[in-house]
């Protein structure tokens, strides 16, 4: 009856050991994803910047490419 117990006893000590385990390795993985998150949205806030201005130069090309061909229709 004793060893029953002390075998009752080891299997579940070896079962919390391990969902500890699990419970440190999922907090560990999801505190490394939220870094990771965190570093692209400071990038992608970077990068924000650059493709407005990007995207600023795109359409004052577009526009003077309107004008232009207003311009030649006119002379024509």
């Amino acid at each position: 009856m004793v060893l029953q117990w002390i075998s009752f006893g080891v299997m579940i000590s070896i079962q919390v050991g391990v969902a500890v385990w699990c419970v440190a390795t999922i907090s560990t993985t999801l505190t490394d994803h939220g870094k990771e998150i965190e570093r692209l949205r400071e990038w992608r806030h970077k990068l924000a910047s650059k493709e407005m201005t990007y995207d600023a130069y795109a359409m004052e090309l577009q526009d003077h490419e309107a004008r232009i061909r207003q311009v030649e229709k006119h002379k024509q």
